[in-house]
């Protein structure tokens, strides 16, 4: 059961005695209507309600400035080519609703500048920030662990858990 049909169908039966009836303490007031009748009117709305027309409208200049930062940082970073795994980076990456990164990019030093990379992701960061806060967007809240990193084959990469680009 839905918690905004839920509340309403509770808050009826508080009103009512919690037996549905349509007696009332004043007989000169208006009878209350039963707990069925009113569930039926709140299933009636809802369906007719369109959860489309609801939800916030994404900002496609935003999400395109999103889209062509990410494209930036992704050239950027190209292969993560490495000679030994102390050239090997992670950085966290995007924005959860309920705080922390959504991701961790995994770089190279080697031949990068990496102020510059940082610099960008910031800006990228503090972006998706603005607009998930703007949207009012939520997300599952679960913490996106911090990868190990390992270089394999000349390339860095995540080592352990942790969720990619």
């Amino acid at each position: 059961m839905q918690p905004q049909l839920l509340s309403s169908l509770l808050l009826v039966m508080l009103l009512t005695g919690c037996n549905g009836s349509t007696a009332t303490a004043n007989s000169e007031a208006e009878p209350l209507m039963p707990v069925a009748e009113v569930a039926a009117d709140t299933i009636q709305e809802q369906k007719m309600s369109d959860p489309v027309q609801s939800l916030p409208v994404a900002n496609q200049a935003t999400r395109a400035e999103l889209t062509k930062r990410y494209a930036e940082i992704k050239a950027m970073i190209g292969e993560a080519k490495a000679s030994e795994l102390q050239q090997c980076r992670k950085v966290a990456f995007g924005y959860k609703a309920c705080g922390g990164p959504s991701s961790y990019l995994i770089y190279s030093v080697a031949g990068l500048d990496e102020a510059l990379l940082l610099q960008k992701v910031a800006e990228y960061n503090a972006l998706e920030q603005a607009e998930s806060q703007r949207l009012g967007l939520i997300s599952d809240c679960a913490v996106v662990s911090e990868p190990g990193l390992i270089l394999e084959g000349g390339v860095c990469k995540a080592g352990s858990a942790g969720d990619l680009y």
